[in-house]
């Protein structure tokens, strides 16, 4: 129920399309599947 349930059919949805790379501007709200995803945020994506 809430943000973490949409946060893991995000997840499921992923895994069902064989995805491993999620570029969000949340990156928080997926540390809890570190080792599942790899997860980045567009600020790390720029340059210095």
């Amino acid at each position: 129920m809430g943000k973490k349930a949409h946060d893991t059919r995000i997840l499921a949805a992923m895994r069902i399309h064989n995805v491993s790379h999620l570029l969000t501007f949340n990156g928080d709200d997926f540390k809890r599947f570190q080792g599942i995803i790899t997860v980045t945020e567009p600020k790390d994506l720029t340059r210095s």
